[in-house]
């Protein structure tokens, strides 16, 4: 399984890389049910394992965000490339 995460939502805590997304409480886009209902799957059936795709947004401060590049980049491959 594969997520996207924005660069600015992460932060380094006693060298570790911690996560702090947006807040899901009273977010009804069909994307994050689906988010959620993914990472149980990975939970549950992939030992908690997922592959990220760190995005960076064109603009923290909007609401919509669009995606001014990404990590990792691999030009020229597919899924199966992973």
């Amino acid at each position: 399984m594969v997520v996207t995460l924005w660069q600015d939502e992460f932060e380094r805590r006693d060298g570790r890389l911690i996560y702090h997304g947006r807040p899901m409480v009273g977010d009804r886009r069909p994307g994050r049910r689906e988010l959620i209902e993914n990472l149980a799957y990975a939970w549950e059936h992939c030992g908690g394992r997922f592959y990220v795709i760190v995005a960076v947004a064109k603009s923290v401060s909007t609401d919509r965000r669009v995606i001014k590049l990404c990590f990792p980049q691999q030009a020229g491959h597919d899924a199966d490339g992973f």
